[in-house]
């Protein structure tokens, strides 16, 4: 019996629909592989010859693929297409599908989507290969959601691609493309679990037209946080003079006032689903006042909980939304924005010192108010459910400001932000060489930022949404950071380098991640969030579009490293646990990310991740290289 794979043209929509189904079968092959989960490295092998006792039509190989076997129970086995490309792994899979082979029944079947490629790992492995899959269903549901939301989505990457053509391109838009990708290497990133397919059109980035806010009037005796923003400031800063005198009559309708309340911003679906039975009591009693909804249009960012007001883009408002993502309820407690506006005087700090500070802009985050009761603690998690952060940027002249995460994203043999920055500055370069000069720009920007940051003792979360780049030209790049909440710090060498050391709100009862306990611990969130998350996603991207090989980008970032460590004034023993954790170390510390999403959890805070280990990709490109 053989298969034949399925070669005729497809309409737009099941076009795709192939597309998501195959990226997030990938996303989940090489998580798998690069976890070891069932033991998917060392019980494969590699070949370039299909020699197996079942004909298989049309499976061949280009000539940088292997196929990938897989064995399972009863003489079956799973193959597949991957790629050897230099990378922080021995493989990843190419190209779907992958094929469940099995001789005892003479039979191939196609694996073309990350659900069956789970089924079948779950029925078929063999059972001394089995990880704890004591959350498999929750797992399985959120594959699922994923799968069906990236589809929803990506009925509007035309419009969205289309968008970042023009001329007049802004924030939102880059934020639009962000959010098609979401957090790369994700086989799970989709899922926001708790909206429905018209919820999700409706308040997702890639698909919303905008929508109002819900109001409410809280007790000042209720809120904490920058007293400074109590009354009327928060409306002020983000409704339009039309849209204040309504909300003003409402109030005065409502018998509410500033000198006793304070008038907040909620997002309408948490609002709804959660926020009026959370506070039923304290709604009951008016020390929380429900006032209008469908007021202040915004723009949700690729986040979905920050938002852009419509009328102004420089002042953002960040706000809780109930959604469990990435594994974790997406509400915002008082100890968080607490935490944030304390990195932030800690970043400001470093950044004074680079000798080009002005190459590095923070967002402001230090507007915030939360709703915390004198019988709560300061370190309850209930705060999270009713708070507001007003994010502002820098103001700098002519910038358009692409969250790195947009360079990540590979559409038609092109990349979408690449190109448009190639018609602002591209100048004679072909749109392949200029790319490879952005990401040149990029790598050497980025990797100084942190170098200069892990010398005194800090590393802020360098993934691609939270950093955004404004390019002057191909070879000069401005960075602006935001969400300073997770900056991790190191307090021994902060005290070393003379930084003022804030105090972090920390619940102990849970896991910490915000103090580390080394040096090479704070350096790891650099190594996996700002180089196998972050320069790793665009360099994939580079790879699809326009055939730049990841050993090249792996090369490049390798030579700005080595650059960077002869020529920055840094301190020794930052310069030498640098050069060792980075060049020399055959492994790098790697974010686990599927292991603990399929063990069942308790805890909802923070996104799961554990800790491991992948190949440093830069041994084997010198291997390759000898």
């Amino acid at each position: 019996m053989g298969i034949l794979m399925n070669n005729h043209e497809e309409s737009p929509l099941a076009s795709q629909k192939h597309f998501v189904a195959e990226r997030q079968l990938k996303e989940l092959f090489d998580g798998l592989l690069m976890e070891n989960l069932f033991e998917l490295q060392q019980r494969a092998q590699l070949s370039r010859t299909l020699n197996i006792p079942i004909v298989v039509d049309n499976f061949l190989l280009d000539n940088n693929e292997h196929y990938y076997f897989y064995p399972l129970q009863k003489s079956s086995f799973i193959v597949g297409r991957v790629t050897t490309e230099i990378d922080v792994q021995s493989c990843r899979l190419k190209r779907g599908p992958l094929l469940l082979c099995q001789p005892e029944h003479n039979s191939v079947l196609a694996i073309d989507d990350a659900l069956s490629m789970m089924n079948c790992l779950v029925q078929y492995a063999e059972k001394d290969t089995l990880p704890d899959l004591g959350g498999l269903d929750d797992f399985m549901q959120n594959l699922a959601l994923a799968q069906a939301q990236s589809t929803w989505a990506a009925e509007y990457t035309a419009t969205i691609v289309a968008s970042c053509e023009s001329g007049d391109v802004g924030l939102r838009q880059w934020e639009q493309l962000s959010a098609l990708r979401d957090r790369p290497f994700h086989p799970l990133a989709k899922s926001k679990k708790g909206w429905s397919a018209g919820n999700f059109r409706r308040y997702s980035a890639e698909t919303s037209e905008g929508f109002g806010l819900t109001w409410l009037a809280v007790n000042n005796n209720f809120l904490v946080g920058n007293q400074q923003l109590k009354g009327w400031q928060i409306a002020d800063r983000l409704l339009t003079d039309a849209e204040q005198k309504i909300l003003r009559d409402v109030a005065k309708t409502c018998g509410v006032d500033s000198d006793q309340y304070t008038f907040m911003p909620v997002h309408p679906w948490h609002f709804a689903n959660c926020l009026q039975e959370e506070f039923q009591q304290q709604l009951a009693q008016r020390e929380i006042v429900f006032l209008v909804g469908s007021l202040g249009r915004c723009y949700p960012t690729a986040s979905g909980r920050s938002l852009i007001p419509v009328h102004q883009s420089s002042v953002h408002a960040k706000v809780p939304l109930a959604l469990m993502c990435l594994g974790a309820l997406r509400i915002l407690p008082s100890r968080y924005l607490f935490n944030g506006y304390q990195a932030q005087q800690m970043l400001a700090a470093v950044i004074a010192r680079m000798a080009e500070p002005e190459r590095i802009n923070l967002c402001d985050e230090s507007l915030w108010l939360a709703f915390l009761p004198e019988t709560e603690s300061s370190l309850s998690n209930r705060s999270g459910y009713l708070s507001c952060l007003l994010r502002t940027y820098p103001e700098v002249a002519n910038a358009t400001l692409i969250p790195m995460a947009a360079l990540s994203v590979a559409k038609d043999g092109k990349l979408p932000a690449v190109e448009w920055l190639h018609r602002q500055h591209g100048g004679g370069q072909s749109v392949a060489e200029f790319a490879q000069q952005v990401f040149n720009t990029i790598t050497s920007s980025l990797c100084e930022f942190a170098f200069h940051c892990f010398a005194h003792g800090l590393m802020p979360e360098v993934h691609g949404q939270n950093l955004l780049v404004n390019f002057k030209s191909a070879s000069m790049v401005q960075l602006t950071l935001r969400d300073h909440d997770t900056l991790r710090i190191f307090p021994p060498w902060l005290q070393q380098q003379q930084v003022p050391l804030c105090d972090y709100q920390m619940d102990w009862a849970t896991p910490n991640s915000l103090i580390c306990l080394s040096p090479q611990q704070l350096l790891g969130y650099f190594l996996t969030l700002g180089v196998q998350v972050n320069l790793r996603s665009i360099a994939d991207a580079l790879s699809q579009a326009y055939a730049i090989p990841m050993a090249h980008c792996w090369g490049s970032i390798k030579f700005t490293i080595e650059r960077l460590l002869n020529q920055m004034n840094i301190p020794v023993v930052a310069k030498a646990i640098l050069r060792k954790e980075i060049i020399e170390n055959p492994i790098w510390p790697a974010r686990y990310i599927l292991e603990p999403c399929l063990i069942k959890r308790t805890r909802m805070m923070g996104m799961p991740s554990g800790v491991g280990s992948v190949v440093n990709p830069f041994h084997s490109l010198d291997a390759r290289n000898k």
